[in-house]
């Protein structure tokens, strides 16, 4: 069994209170029997000073570079104060794997996480465009699917053959998510069972009005009325958008 580890520097920032902070790449690789990785992680490390242990360690993303599906992990630091990373999130409905977007900001030599809790942050972080909109989702395949692949395979699946659906853009029913996650962190009181059921799961979620309008940001007002837009978009060809893939994998 081979494996191993490493560490590179991406970033050195000194602080205004004299504290030296890093952004690190921390790799680890392994190959043996049927197995092999390859994960990556993005680390926000803050020192008191040369000869000081480690203040403050933040994890900003991770993500397997040799996944066959979706490789996400990548940041960018927006203006002098904010870190955006894209790291993958899981067990989002139907999805296995998703891109998903975390937020952190700098304040008092400190990096403080934004919306933590919540599957779509940007929402209420800043302006977003089409982009955000977009990225790799994996799932299982339907049954259609499944039905449809091996049809074209000309051959049955066997035992230990699974097949994945992996899209690139969300569907016009995940985008009602994007927008009701956003009502709910200011306490809308859903009617809809449907809303009721999937946010009373949530610690957070405290259902407080049956009104929020007056509540949102104009990040917020501006993000809804852009999905909604998309959303109309996405229902006339949702096929073009997703352009979902079918692959197969084995599984023992």
């Amino acid at each position: 069994y081979n494996r191993g580890d490493g560490y590179s520097v991406d970033s050195i920032f000194q602080q205004a209170d004299g504290k030296t902070g890093f952004l690190t790449t921390y790799e680890s690789w392994g190959i043996g029997g049927r197995d092999a990785y390859h994960d990556e992680e993005l680390r926000w490390v803050v020192f008191e000073d040369e000869l000081s242990s480690t203040a403050q360690s933040v994890s900003i993303y991770r993500c397997k570079v040799n996944d066959e599906h979706c490789k996400i992990g990548s940041y960018r630091i927006l203006g002098d104060s904010l870190v955006q990373a894209i790291t993958s999130g899981h067990h989002f409905l139907d999805y296995r794997v998703m891109s998903a977007y975390r937020y952190f900001r700098f304040r008092d030599g400190r990096l403080e996480p934004l919306y933590p809790e919540r599957m779509f942050p940007f929402m209420s972080v800043l302006r977003i465009n089409a982009d955000f909109l977009k990225g790799c989702f994996y799932s299982s395949a339907t049954e259609e699917e499944r039905a449809a692949f091996a049809k074209n395979r000309k051959e049955p699946l066997v035992e230990g053959e699974i097949v994945d659906r992996t899209t690139s853009h969300l569907t016009a029913s995940d985008l009602d998510y994007l927008v009701n996650e956003v009502y709910a962190a200011h306490g809308k009181r859903f009617k809809e069972e449907k809303w009721q059921k999937y946010f009373s799961k949530k610690d957070w979620y405290k259902p407080v009005a049956d009104d929020v309008e007056g509540q949102l940001s104009a990040i917020e007002r501006s993000n809804i009325a852009f999905v909604r837009d998309v959303q109309g978009e996405v229902r006339q060809n949702e096929a073009s958008y997703t352009n979902a893939k079918i692959s197969i994998r084995e599984y023992y």
